[in-house]
C-alpha cells in the first residue's frame, strides 16, 4: 500500500513539471519604419541660358535637409525598435 502512494506521488509530480514548447516568434517591424527614405531633391534648370537664383538653390537645400532629418529620425527609430524588440524576446525563455 505504500508502494501505491509513492508510485502516485512520484506520477503526480511529474505532471507538475511538464512544460508545453511554445513557438517564439521575433516580433515583427511597425509599417512606418520599413518605409524607405525620400529622394533627394534635384535642382531643375528650365533656362540653360539663365543662372540659377539663390531662391532655387536655398529652397532646394532646405528641402534635402529636410528629408535627410526625417530619414535620420526614422532610422534612429527603427533601430530603437529593434534593439528594445530583440532585448525582450531574449529575455524571455
Amino acid at each position: 500500500m505504500k508502494q501505491l502512494w509513492a508510485l502516485a506521488v512520484v506520477l503526480l509530480a511529474g505532471c507538475g513539471t511538464t512544460s508545453i514548447p511554445v513557438a517564439r516568434k521575433f516580433p515583427e517591424m511597425p509599417p512606418a519604419l520599413r518605409e524607405e527614405c525620400q529622394e533627394l531633391v534635384k535642382l531643375e534648370r528650365t533656362d540653360k541660358d539663365k543662372p540659377l537664383s539663390v531662391v532655387d538653390l536655398l529652397g532646394t537645400n532646405i528641402e534635402n535637409y529636410r528629408r535627410g532629418i526625417e530619414c535620420k529620425v526614422k532610422h534612429s527609430a527603427t533601430v530603437e525598435w529593434h534593439d528594445t524588440q530583440k532585448k525582450i524576446f531574449d529575455e524571455v525563455k
